[in-house]
C-alpha cells in the first residue's frame, strides 16, 4: 500500500478546484473523475492524498488540474515499500458517488495516535465528513458519540473542529477563503451545545436543526442502518453526546466541504474499551435529490500490551536459495524487569508453520531487546530442520532411527525421509562416503546440511548432525542422552551435503510469507505475556523460472544469419504481490549474445509473456537461453541449456490425425490436443501444418497451411482446442482425409 500526499501554498495554484492525475509507469492514469482508475481519493480539499493498494514501482508523473486549467506539470519516483512500513490507522468507513457531477463524498473515523492506551491517556478519535466535486455534503448534520461511563469520558471541553470550503476561493489561499464565508470564523461550526443527551434523545440550542436531531433518533435512513443497541439509550451505563454542525445555505453550490471533529476520549482500566460513532449528514446526488445518510461505527482501544513486538526483515524480497535474516525488538511495557521465552513462527504462502528455537532474556523495565534469527527458505531443508527439532528431548538409543528414540545417523535417516529426500540408512561414516559432497568449510553449507566428526586417532567418521540456519546443529547425542539442539563446536570438523540426485523436485512455495512472535513466561511454552503481534507479512519468496522454452522442448529459429522471432514465458511468483516489473528490468541471452524483445502480456498469477528476437550467430547447433531480472530488490535468473535451437533444415509438411472417438473422453482428449499443440510449438517458419480429427467420420479442422508468423501456429492450436470427443473409432476415416 502506499499512501501519496499533496498540498500546496497560494504560488502553487491559481484555483479553487483541484484534480490531481497521477500516471504510472505503464501509462495507466488515476484521479478524481469517474473515467480514471478506481483508487481513493480524498478530494479537492487541502492537503489531498491518493492510495494505492499495489502501486507500479518506477517514475510517476502528476499533472495538477484546476478551474482555470493545467497549473503545473511534476516528475517525482516512488518505489513499493513493506506493509509493515506504511501501516496506517486512517480507515475509510463509507462512500457514495453522485450521478456524474464532481467527484465521490465519504465519511471517516480514524485514531490520529493509535488504538492501544495507557490507563488515564487522552486518546484522539477524528471524524471527518466531505466531498470531492459539487456540494455533496450540504445542510445539516449530527454526531453521537457513546462512550461506557466506568472506562472512558468525553472532554467535551477540549474538542476542536475544522472545516475548510472551496466555495468562490478562485486565486485566494486557505486564509482568503475565511474572509468570504458568512461566518465571521469558518472553523465555528459547532451550533449545538455539547450537554448529555437523555432518554434517547440528543439536546441542541439550534432549533433550526432540530429536525435533523429528531431524525437521528428516528432511525430513518436513506442508506445504511440508525443507532441501535443500549449503547445509545442506557444513560446508567454510558455517556451519551449528540451535537450538530450546519454549513449553512451559502454552500449548497459549487463548493469541495470538508468538516473534522476532533474528539479527546479519556481512558482507564486495562481492558478493551468500545467508543460508539454515529455520524449523519445530508446528500445531495448533484442534481434531483437530497437525501438523510447515516453510519454507523464501533471503535476499540485496547491496553497497551505487556510488550510491545516490532518486526523486520532484512530483506522483502528473497528468491528461493536465500536464507532470510530477520530482526525481532521486543520493548518491555511492564512495570517491572521480566523474564521471557521468545517464541518465532514463520507461516508459508500454504499455511504451514515452521518453529524457531526459544530465544531466552531477560528485558528491563522500558528496555528494547533486539533477536537476530535466520531462516532457511527452501521447503525441503525447511522440512528438515523442522523434523528434527520435533525430536528434541527424545532418548538416544544406538541403532533406533525413531520414531520414539534415535542413534545420530537415524536421526538423519527419519530426517530426511520425512522430507521426501530417499537416501539409505546408514552410518554416519557411510554418508559422509558415499552420499555426500565435500566442503572444506561451515561457511560453505545451509541449513540441513550435516556436520560430521572425524576422529583424527582412529581416521574415522565417528558423529553426525544437522546444522540449521541460526548456526546451531541438532544431533542425538550418546554423551547427553537425548536429541539436543545446542551451538556449534570446534570437534564438529567435517561438512557435507546430500548429493544433488537425492533431492525432490518438489518446489519452495512461492509467495508471502508471515510471522507471529510470542513472550512466554516458561520455557514450557504453558503461558504467555500478552503482545501486539499475532500474524504479519514479513516478506515475499520469489523465483524466475522459464516455463518455455525449454531443454526438453526448444525453440527452433531457423537460420542462424537470419534467425526467426519465437514466444516464451516467464513465471516469478509475484502475482499474489501485485508487483509489475517493468521490461527495463529484464535481459536476455542466447548463447550470450543479449537478445531483443518485447513484453507483450502479463498475467495475474505473475508470469510475463515474451516475444523474442535471437541474436545472429555463427553456426548452426543448440544454443542456451538466459533470462534475467534485477531491480535491485529482486535479482534472479534463470538457463535453460540448449533451448534455443538453429538449423537450415529442410522444412517439413505434417498432418495431425487425432482420434476424438468416445473412447477418447476427459483425460484422454485433453492430453491428445495437449501433446499436438506442443508439437505445433516445436514447429519452424516455413514448416506446413494441418489437422485432422476422426470418430465415426473425419473431419479436417485445419487445412494444410505454411507457417509464416505465430499467428499461423495459434490458429492451429485453436482448432485443436475446439475438438472434442464422442462417436465410434474410424481410423481409417481420419487417414484418407490426412
Amino acid at each position: 500500500m502506499l499512501k501519496i500526499e499533496l498540498d500546496w501554498n497560494a504560488s502553487d495554484v491559481s484555483g479553487a478546484w483541484f484534480y490531481p492525475v497521477l500516471t504510472d509507469p505503464l501509462g495507466n492514469d488515476y484521479g478524481p473523475y469517474p473515467f480514471y482508475n478506481s483508487i481513493h481519493y480524498s478530494g479537492c480539499s487541502k492537503p489531498q492524498y491518493f492510495m494505492f493498494e499495489n502501486p507500479q514501482p518506477g517514475e510517476w508523473k502528476i499533472e495538477v488540474g484546476a478551474w482555470t486549467g493545467v497549473t503545473g506539470v511534476r516528475n517525482f519516483t516512488i518505489t513499493t515499500k513493506t506493509e509493515k512500513e506504511i501501516k496506517m490507522v486512517k480507515r475509510e468507513v463509507f462512500m457514495t458517488h453522485n450521478r456524474g457531477i464532481g467527484g465521490p463524498s465519504f465519511v471517516e473515523v480514524y485514531l490520529p495516535e493509535g488504538d492501544t492506551f495507557d490507563t488515564g491517556d487522552v486518546k484522539k478519535v477524528k471524524i471527518s465528513v466531505g466531498c470531492t466535486g459539487v456540494n455533496c455534503i450540504k445542510g445539516h448534520g449530527a454526531v453521537t458519540i457513546s462512550v461506557p461511563k466506568d472506562k472512558a469520558h468525553l472532554l467535551t471541553d477540549q474538542i476542536d473542529t475544522y472545516f475548510w470550503n472551496a466555495f468562490l476561493c478562485y486565486g485566494t489561499n486557505y486564509e482568503g477563503v475565511q474572509t468570504i464565508l458568512t461566518f465571521q470564523k469558518a472553523v465555528e461550526i459547532i451550533v449545538g451545545a455539547f450537554i448529555p443527551a437523555w432518554a434517547g434523545l440528543a439536546q441542541t440550542a439550534m432549533e433550526s436543526i432540530l429536525d435533523m436531531i429528531s431524525w437521528l433518533q428516528t432511525r430513518d435512513y436513506s442508506y445504511g442502518s440508525g443507532p441501535i443497541g443500549p449503547e445509545w439509550t442506557d444513560i446508567d451505563k454510558y455517556e451519551i453526546y449528540s451535537f450538530s454542525y450546519s454549513t449553512g445555505s451559502i454552500y449548497t453550490g459549487y463548493a469541495c466541504n470538508r468538516i473534522e471533529v476532533t474528539l479527546p476520549v479519556k481512558l482507564e482500566g486495562r481492558q478493551d474499551i468500545p467508543i460508539h460513532i454515529h455520524i449523519a449528514y445530508t446528500w445531495w446526488d448533484g442534481l434531483y435529490t437530497t437525501k438523510y445518510v447515516g453510519h454507523e461505527e464501533t471503535i476499540t482501544f485496547k491496553p497497551k500490551p505487556d510488550f510491545h513486538i516490532d518486526v523486520a526483515s532484512k530483506k522483502y524480497f528473497y528468491d528461493t536459495d536465500e536464507t532470510a535474516k530477520v530482526t525481532i525488538d521486543v520493548t518491555n511495557n511492564r512495570d517491572e524487569d521480566t523474564e521471557i521465552w521468545l517464541g518465532v513462527t514463520f507461516k508459508d504462502p500454504e499455511g504451514n508453520e515452521y518453529d524457531i528455537p526459544l530465544k531466552h532474556a531477560e528485558i528491563l523495565k522500558g528496555e528494547t531487546k533486539s533477536f537476530d534469527m535466520k531462516w532457511i527458505i527452501d521447503k525441503n531443508r525447511n522440512k528438515i530442520v523442522s523434523t528434527a527439532r520435533q525430536q528434541l528431548g527424545k532418548p538416544y538409543e544406538w541403532g533406533a532411527e525413531g520414531p520414539d528414540s534415535f542413534d545420530c545417523s537415524g536421526l538423519i535417516y527419519y530426517s530426511y525421509s520425512q522430507a521426501g529426500i530417499n537416501i539409505p540408512r546408514t552410518t554416519a561414516e557411510g554418508y559422509y562416503n558415499n552420499y555426500c559432497d565435500h566442503f572444506s568449510n561451515i561457511e560453505s553449507l545451509i541449513a540441513g546440511d550435516l556436520l560430521f566428526v572425524y576422529n583424527t586417532s582412529t581416521s574415522k567418521i565417528e558423529h553426525v548432525g544437522i546444522l540449521t540456519a541460526n548456526n546451531t546443529v541438532i544431533h542425538a547425542s550418546s554423551y547427553y542422552g537425548e536429541v539436543v539442539e545446542e551451538p556449534i563446536k570446534s570437534f564438529w570438523n567435517r561438512f557435507g551435503r546430500i548429493k544433488s540426485q537425492y533431492w525432490p523436485e518438489e518446489k519452495t512455495i512461492l509467495g508471502r510469507y508471515e510471522i507471529a512472535v510470542n513472550c512466554w513466561k516458561d520455557a514450557g511454552q504453558t503461558d504467555k505475556y500478552t503482545d501486539d503481534l499475532e500474524w504479519e507479512p514479513i516478506f515475499y519468496v520469489y523465483n524466475l523460472d522459464v516455463v518455455s522454452p525449454t531443454t526438453s522442448s526448444p525453440a527452433i529459429v531457423g537460420d542462424p544469419s537470419n534467425p526467426a522471432e519465437f514466444n516464451a514465458k516467464v513465471s516469478t511468483g509475484l502475482g499474489e504481490l501485485g508487483v509489475c516489473l517493468l521490461p527495463t528490468a529484464f535481459k536476455v541471452k542466447i548463447g550470450g549474445k543479449p537478445a531483443k524483445f518485447q513484453i507483450y502480456q502479463i498475467d495475474l498469477n505473475g508470469n510475463y509473456y515474451f516475444k523474442i528476437t535471437p541474436p545472429v550467430q555463427d553456426t548452426e547447433g543448440s544454443y542456451d537461453l538466459n533470462i534475467s531480472v534485477n531491480t535491485g530488490e529482486i535479482s534472479d535468473y534463470d538457463l535453460e541449456s540448449n533451448a534455443v535451437i538453429y538449423s537450415t533444415g529442410g522444412n517439413i509438411d505434417v498432418v495431425e490425425v487425432i482420434d476424438r472417438s468416445g473412447s477418447m473422453s476427459g483425460e484422454k482428449i485433453q492430453s491428445a490436443k495437449d501433446s499436438a499443440k506442443l508439437f505445433v510449438d516445436l514447429m519452424r517458419i516455413n514448416d506446413s501444418i494441418g489437422v485432422v480429427s476422426y470418430s465415426s467420420s473425419a473431419s479436417v479442422n485445419y487445412g494444410l497451411t505454411k507457417i509464416t508468423s505465430e499467428t499461423i501456429k495459434q490458429d492451429a492450436k485453436n482448432a485443436i482446442d475446439g475438438i472434442s470427443a464422442g462417436g465410434y473409432t474410424s481410423i481409417g476415416a481420419g487417414l484418407r482425409a490426412a
